[in-house]
């Protein structure tokens, strides 16, 4: 194809491309990335494969260096995944050991901790003793919304958390 064929009829040019197996391959390639993340994945694999093929064809020919440079983006690539995996994994760790919601509870070390979150009417403190790893006592240090809720249903919460050691989802 010439930029001389494209200017006279970029109809039948497109006609043409979208006959050929490959601009077609490489279309449903690009909708299938763009419409699920998944696909994202499927298209990068896709593409190192095709180049893995040409370009190991050209260097069986001709002795192209090109098939080393996609080994060499291949081991990067794969060192950057490990890298953010475990990258990753410490956050999940640290995001778990702040929240201590079900199992999350036994990264949280023993001490005394003091929370805040927002009420209806103003922010709410609480206070959360750890030993052991499991939530061994809570006190109630500012609550506005008392007036809202029946101190007996706060009560029995509270001996509910204290049972069963941890906070349940």
């Amino acid at each position: 194809m010439t930029w001389s064929m494209l200017s006279r009829d970029p109809g039948g040019v497109l006609v043409e491309a979208l006959s050929t197996r490959g601009v077609r391959l490489s279309i449903y390639l690009v909708l299938v990335a763009a419409l699920f993340p998944s696909g994202r994945f499927i298209l990068a694999l896709a593409l190192l494969v095709g180049l893995a093929v040409v370009w190991g064809r050209e260097y069986r020919r001709n002795g192209s260096r090109k098939i080393h440079y996609l080994a060499a983006a291949v081991c990067v690539i794969v060192a950057a995944f490990l890298i953010a995996r475990v990258d990753v994994r410490n956050v999940d760790e640290l995001r778990l050991a702040r929240n201590p919601w079900g199992a999350g509870i036994e990264l949280v070390r023993d001490g005394t901790y003091i929370g805040q979150g927002d009420g209806y009417r103003g922010p709410i403190r609480v206070q959360v003793q750890v030993k052991d790893h499991r939530i061994a006592g809570v006190k109630t240090l500012e609550y506005p919304d008392l007036i809202s809720v029946q101190d007996n249903a706060l009560a029995q919460y509270k001996s509910q958390i204290i049972a069963t050691g941890r906070l349940e989802p």
